[in-house]
């Protein structure tokens, strides 16, 4: 019988998506590493496990099939931020992978690079932030050991081919597409007809959630839903304090996970705001839903268009208001998106079709 192969991912926000008790703020990068883990878990030839920060939990748990190791503590001062990258190296030693895998900006990827290069073991750097490829990570000590690992990188996964031409212009390393996965929903339902606009993200300033507030301001007779995750606390105080004033705005400080796509599904718009991101979570999340995408700025690789989606304003909040209105006015219009949304979602984010890619690129 062959030995399996063991895979370490190592994603230091992701344990509440593996033991939803946990309160850690998490992101997109999160949530795909830990689909694709669980995912990969269902293989019998595979051996996958996830390195997370240590929240007091147990020292390796087993979670849908996947061991969930401990690493360090987050947030306990110098003394902790000087030992964390050791506490890292000695778990990766001690799981002794055959694969690592990174998705974050961080140090761990310069430990988990430089555990990979000594030990002669495949190391995949998987891009979620057009950030992680422009340097703009890559600025004091910490930005150096993030470069370091981003650097030492056998293989190299992007989400768009955006992403893997500027990439291309850098290294010659292999690099493969394969874009961001879900799992398809089981029980898609009729749409529901509750014109309701909706926007999910975290309080940071690339998101630019204060857009959001503004387009429900200048739309008083229709119905908005703002799921602001709390990440920067002045911040989202201010935002919050500035969305209770607008009445039909709905403030929602945090929904758990795995609730989320039920109000996706009870959503007829989804809004973005950002001025760049990777390709967002919830971009998938609307297509599967077959929810039309109203995007402020962001489209990458002109999906939107492309695939009839939903429509890119160009950085116009007021067209975004008009656009709102045509759509939500016009059913047959509204009915378009919605079907192109649900077909683009199976042709390109379905986990059974993209986890295969994975396991190809996880072959010794």
């Amino acid at each position: 019988m062959d030995k399996k192969t063991k895979v370490c991912f190592v994603s230091i926000f992701s344990y509440p998506l593996f033991n939803p008790d946990c309160d850690l703020t998490f992101g997109g990068a999160e949530v795909q590493i830990s689909l694709i883990a669980k995912e990969l878990a269902r293989d019998e030839n595979l051996d996958i496990n996830v390195i997370v920060a240590d929240t007091g939990q147990g020292e390796m748990e087993i979670h849908e099939g996947v061991k969930v190791h401990k690493a360090y503590k987050r947030g306990l001062g110098k003394i902790n931020a000087l030992g964390a990258p050791f506490v890292l190296y000695k778990k990766l030693k001690s799981i002794n992978p055959d694969v690592v895998v990174c998705r974050a900006a961080g140090v761990e990827v310069g430990i988990a690079g430089f555990y990979a290069y000594k030990n002669k073991k495949k190391f995949i750097y998987s891009i979620a932030h057009f950030d992680d490829l422009t340097g703009k990570h890559s600025r004091g000590l910490r930005g150096l050991i993030y470069q370091l690992g981003f650097n030492l990188a056998t293989n190299y996964i992007a989400q768009t081919e955006d992403q893997k031409k500027y990439l291309e212009k850098k290294t010659q390393k292999k690099i493969s597409i394969i874009k961001n996965s879900f799992p398809a929903p089981k029980d898609l339902k009729e749409k529901m007809n509750t014109s309701k606009v909706l926007w999910i993200g975290r309080s940071v300033d690339f998101k630019r959630p204060e857009k959001f507030i503004e387009l429900a301001e200048l739309m008083p007779e229709k119905k908005f839903e703002m799921v602001l995750q709390k990440t920067a606390v002045q911040r989202w105080e201010e935002l919050r304090k500035h969305a209770r004033g607008v009445r039909n705005l709905k403030f929602i400080e945090k929904i758990p996970f795995e609730k989320i796509n039920a109000v996706f599904q009870s959503s007829s718009l989804y809004v973005n705001t950002s001025t760049e991101e990777g390709f967002p979570n919830t971009f998938i999340q609307s297509t599967m839903y077959g929810v039309p995408i109203i995007s402020l700025n962001i489209n990458p690789d002109n999906f939107i268009n492309e695939y009839r989606c939903g429509v890119c304003c160009d950085d116009d909040v007021e067209r975004m208001a008009s656009m709102i209105n045509s759509i939500l006015s016009d059913r047959g219009r509204y009915q378009m998106f919605s079907d192109s949304a649900k077909r683009y979602f199976s042709q390109n984010h379905d986990i059974k079709v993209n986890i295969l890619k994975w396991k190809e690129l996880l072959k010794k």
